[in-house]
């Protein structure tokens, strides 16, 4: 029985889970298309893109899911390769509208999908952020979204080397007007210029965590890196900054 009759079947259906692709799922092929029942009463999607399987449409396409879900509150997005633009249909994808959404999570950056979520997406409901290989995302019973969220509050963004080679912390802030935490790994975030566009005054607590990574040779050049970060955290981009926290700083950081 095709997996759109079972679904079918379940109309109270409130979770779907649809797993990383395993290797012997790469020998199958998705020549016809698909269609995608309503999934009104769906409230969580766990969701691992799998590139060739959305070309299809339907159940395997994650735009197609989200309109059929829309009463969703808990979304996870899991990207296998983060370096490719894997979703099919979003260039064609009109507004997505999730309402009642309090969580989304990101596995990793994807810039492709990053600028379709804050170009295409309306999260009311969302609270806070929480993106890449995050360990930390807490707050008021809601987590995460890079979107249009006029009432999110907390954002982290995780442990992943694309936060280092792409800039992402401005977009993120835009979009989240009232964000009032920021959360990031020092050694793995690049952040934004200093000019007269990055200023956010609703930021009021930082949080940076000093776990380190070997993509700095020499500790001269950690030394360097922080010292960038807490001139721009000491200037005049986050002028209601109250409290600054430092997590897992190393030993070695304080002896010196």
């Amino acid at each position: 029985m095709p997996s759109t009759e079972i679904l079918s079947l379940y109309p109270n259906l409130q979770i779907l889970v649809r797993p990383p692709h395993r290797p012997l799922f790469r020998s199958l092929t998705f020549n016809f298309d698909a269609t995608c029942p309503p999934l009104f009463s769906l409230r969580r999607l766990d969701w691992w893109n799998h590139a060739d399987a959305s070309r299809s449409g339907g159940i395997n396409s994650l735009i197609a899911v989200l309109c059929a879900a829309p009463n969703l509150e808990y979304l996870f997005i899991g990207i296998v390769r983060a370096q490719f633009s894997p979703f099919h249909g979003l260039g064609g994808a009109g507004q997505i509208n999730l309402p009642r959404l309090r969580t989304l999570r990101l596995s990793t950056a994807n810039s492709f999908l990053l600028r379709h979520i804050v170009a295409q997406w309306t999260l009311p409901a969302l609270g806070q952020l929480g993106h890449g290989h995050a360990h930390h995302c807490r707050g008021h019973g809601r987590d995460v979204g890079v979107v249009r969220a006029t009432s999110s509050d907390y954002m982290e963004l995780g442990k992943h080397i694309r936060f280092l080679l792409e800039e992402n912390i401005a977009s993120c802030l835009r979009g989240c007007p009232s964000l009032r935490e920021l959360n990031y790994y020092v050694f793995t975030t690049t952040l934004p210029p200093v000019d007269a566009e990055n200023i956010y005054p609703s930021i009021t607590c930082i949080g940076i965590h000093m776990v380190e990574i070997p993509f700095l040779g020499e500790l001269r050049d950690e030394w360097e890196h922080l010292e960038r970060h807490f001139n721009v955290l000491a200037g005049t981009m986050f002028p209601g900054l109250r409290q600054l926290r430092i997590y897992a700083i190393s030993d070695r950081f304080l002896l010196d």
